[in-house]
């Protein structure tokens, strides 16, 4: 096969006589054994990673396809790990760019981290395992633990699906902030040196490390994103984690979390760019939860018209509070935004 960069060179061996497809994409039949593709249904992008099979409707980026084609953690920080310096190069060309708005890529992460950083935290998360999600579904979106700091590990991933940062849940009741971005480089504490969130091996390896506000990406567009683009489903927004995983594991796998209820604006963009059926906003029922909503829909509705509300009866705080059936209620009772924020107002 003709030298159509690292990724191409990684994922060639899964695929049936890939060829290229316009500039960036490779075809290719679809490389999963449980679907029966008679065509090339199946197309990645060469350049960020990107993939879609328009058979079987899976999505992703590289490393969930190495992941779904039976690859385990080790060999895929094995593969993927010694290609990041080739895509680094990309990275760095993105970020001259940025000297001119109209050039430059504002999806793609300021850091590009090595898979095998996850491999610290594959342990099983108990805590959500009680509380009803599948485990099966928590290895999928590599959901992990961290001994160390009793927190339960939420990778984030930019719009391309590269790794760029780690987010830990407090398990611990009173552990402060509940919510940890993890920081790169080591700091100075009262005039000691303490090492990073990751660690001294990271900061030994990675001594510039620092990740840029973490709500300019959206939790899960990586796999949305691709499938998006054939307008496949409205988009559904919610504010965290396990409200986004609870959706995911009952059917909503279009499902994309902000990790808060505020949005930025490289947020916004990405939701705009992906709302080819519509918005669904299904924020949390509290206060913030509420003007949060408020607030996304005004700035939503200067860009489409196709936007709703999901509402919530006055017994449930989040999603995750419901079960399947009661899902679909909720989803069957949607409104539009406008029709909402009068009901609102009049409440």
């Amino acid at each position: 096969m003709k030298d159509y960069g690292p990724i191409a060179e990684l994922i060639a061996p899964y695929m049936d006589r890939p060829r290229l497809s316009g500039s960036r994409n490779l075809a290719s039949r679809c490389p999963f054994p449980d679907h029966d593709d008679h065509s090339p249904s199946f197309a990645i992008n060469i350049e960020n990673g990107l993939w879609k099979c328009h058979g079987c409707n899976r999505s992703g980026g590289l490393v969930t396809l190495l992941r779904e084609l039976g690859v385990s953690r080790r060999r895929v920080d094995q593969m993927v790990d010694p290609i990041l310096p080739r895509l680094e190069k990309h990275r760095r060309k993105e970020r001259r760019k940025r000297a001119n708005r109209f050039l430059r890529d504002p999806f793609l992460g300021d850091v590009i981290l090595p898979e095998s950083l996850l491999g610290v935290y594959d342990w099983k998360p108990n805590g959500l395992v009680d509380q009803g999600f599948e485990p099966k579904l928590l290895r999928e979106l590599e959901i992990g633990y961290d001994n160390n700091k009793d927190r339960i590990t939420f990778p984030i991933r930019d719009l391309y699906g590269n790794l760029v940062g780690v987010m830990g849940r407090a398990t611990v009741h009173g552990d402060k902030p509940r919510y940890l971005v993890y920081r790169g480089r080591r700091r100075n504490d009262e005039g000691k040196l303490v090492a990073s969130d990751y660690g001294p091996e990271f900061d030994e390896q990675f001594p510039t490390y620092k990740i840029e506000e973490s709500h300019k990406y959206l939790w899960n567009a990586h796999r949305v994103y691709p499938l998006m683009m054939s307008k496949a489903a409205p988009l559904i927004v919610v504010e965290g984690f396990k409200a986004c995983l609870w959706m995911i594991q009952h059917g909503y796998w279009n499902t994309v979390a902000l990790m808060g209820s505020g949005m930025s604006l490289e947020q916004h963009d990405m939701v705009v760019r992906m709302c080819g059926r519509g918005i669904w906003l299904f924020l949390d029922n509290d206060s913030s939860g509420i003007k949060g909503t408020k607030r996304i829909g005004k700035w939503l509705r200067r860009s489409t018209s196709d936007l709703w509300v999901l509402p919530h009866p006055e017994w449930a705080d989040q999603p995750d509070d419901y079960s399947g059936l009661g899902l679909k209620e909720v989803v069957s009772r949607k409104k539009r935004f406008g029709s909402w924020t009068r009901e609102m107002s009049l409440a």
